[in-house]
């Protein structure tokens, strides 16, 4: 009798610890810290915390963690590709988030985010540990990088854009393909301008992004952002 009460508890344990493992994965093991600043280098300059904040070149990513894909009210930013995953009644549970913010092109061909994934599976969980646990007040959600108005308001030259364009499709792809690079065909002259910028002033880490912004004026992507938006991407 005292075996099959031994034996019972070792299954129960068993059991208790494939639940436990389970949860711990479905919940992530990374460090809100961490991720916090993760966040302010790689979100925080087209994203929000709050709900009430100004609209950013994003939508807002309070209470993401269960949130239907595409599910913001109001926003009018979603590609297309998002759109066709909102009707097929996806949410962004942590494996769908995870996936995703490893490789944005290869889970949503279509994506207009201009981010190629982040660059560990311990980066993923930081982060997703911080979206978890940071609420509307987060000291991060005010941190976004912003372009000015006046900035933002230059109308851009196409021909002179496309002559540009030359050194940016060594490794950008103008029918809007991706492998592994960001995609920078088709998006809106705005989200163009703003990811320059931030390279320029190194907010958003990649030292060759801010060695080429550096050396641009804002004119100068004020007519890349204008070229590129005229650029159809090739069908996925």
């Amino acid at each position: 009798m005292r075996r099959l009460r031994l034996s019972f508890g070792v299954v129960l344990a068993g059991l208790w610890g494939a639940a436990g493992a389970a949860s711990a994965m479905e919940a992530g093991t990374g460090d809100p810290v961490r991720g916090g600043e993760l966040w302010a280098q790689q979100c925080a300059m087209c994203h929000a915390l709050s709900p009430a904040a100004e609209e950013g070149l994003g939508p807002h990513l309070a209470d993401l963690i269960g949130r239907p894909v595409a599910g913001v009210e109001g926003y009018a930013g979603y590609s297309e590709a998002l759109r066709a995953l909102a009707g097929q009644g996806a949410v962004w549970d942590v494996e769908r988030l995870r996936a995703f913010l490893r490789a944005p092109y290869r889970e949503v061909p279509g994506t207009r985010m201009g981010f190629g994934g982040l660059d560990s599976a311990s980066d993923t969980d930081h982060l997703i540990a911080f979206l978890t646990e940071a609420g509307p007040d987060a000291s991060t959600a005010e941190s976004g990088f912003r372009v000015p108005r006046e900035v933002l308001a230059i109308e851009g030259e196409t021909d002179w854009g496309e002559f540009l364009a030359a050194e940016c499709s060594t490794c950008h792809r103008r029918d809007g393909s991706a492998d592994g690079i960001p995609a920078i065909t088709g998006w809106d002259t705005r989200s163009f301008v703003t990811v320059m910028h931030a390279y320029r002033e190194k907010v958003r880490p990649n030292p060759t992004m801010q060695t080429i912004a550096a050396r641009l004026s804002d004119e100068e992507i004020a007519a890349l952002a204008a070229y590129f938006a005229t650029l159809e991407r090739a069908p996925h």
